[in-house]
């Protein structure tokens, strides 16, 4: 059956050096086991993950253009900027009865320790955007304050929201509310150095006020 990793991303993503966008949702709709290791998602299963669907969404919405291609660009790029975690320690199938009892039992040291092994990882080093959608439960409340904290102290943009369940329709519309233009600006910029497939270099006009010389070695991209 399988285990549900504590990363999951697509291709050789891993391999390469290029800025992500990591999402970090409640959890997953299905009942396996959850481990630390890194893991990989397919494709052709993102069209059935609302989150998942959401975000491709978006960064394609940044750039004009459609999931489709951006999905196209990813195949023939082995590679996405889009990866994927969940709060929660603990998946629960929504089919399951007692779906609300299981979630009751999540306790939100649980989730912090959660979010502390992802963050742990050299792809939330990697992250230079954070997207944090649905998690507007007590339970999360701590979880998503550690991820905040670090992920700002070390210069990541953070975003809480990401329309879920929109049609296609209202989409875009659903989008521009939820997201600035400065946060879309950023997700275009980090599209941009997945496509020259670079090393990643601030970005003046995307990244404010910074003082480069505090960079190291390898430069980064700063909100």
């Amino acid at each position: 059956m399988g285990e549900r990793p504590i990363i999951s991303l697509f291709g050789n993503t891993e391999k390469e050096n290029f800025p992500l966008i990591l999402v970090i949702g409640s959890g997953v709709n299905d009942d396996l086991p959850k481990n630390d290791e890194i893991g990989h998602y397919d494709l052709k299963n993102v069209p059935h993950s609302e989150l998942r669907s959401a975000a491709y969404r978006l960064v394609a919405r940044s750039k004009g253009t459609s999931v489709k291609f951006l999905m196209e660009l990813c195949k023939l790029k082995e590679s996405s900027i889009l990866v994927f975690a969940d709060i929660s320690p603990a998946t629960i199938t929504n089919m399951a009865r007692n779906k609300n009892q299981r979630g009751d039992k999540i306790r939100p040291e649980d989730c912090v320790g959660r979010v502390q092994r992802v963050m742990s990882t050299s792809l939330f080093d990697r992250a230079a955007m954070v997207m944090l959608p649905g998690l507007g439960h007590e339970r999360y409340r701590k979880a998503v304050q550690a991820v905040e904290t670090k992920s700002r102290a070390k210069g990541k943009m953070v975003a809480r929201s990401l329309p879920l369940g929109e049609s296609e329709e209202r989409e875009w519309a659903g989008i521009k509310r939820s997201f600035s233009k400065r946060e879309l600006d950023f997700a275009a910029a980090i599209f941009d150095r997945w496509m020259t497939n670079s090393t990643f270099r601030y970005l003046e006009g995307y990244a404010g006020h910074h003082n480069p010389s505090q960079d190291h070695e390898r430069d980064v991209i700063r909100p």
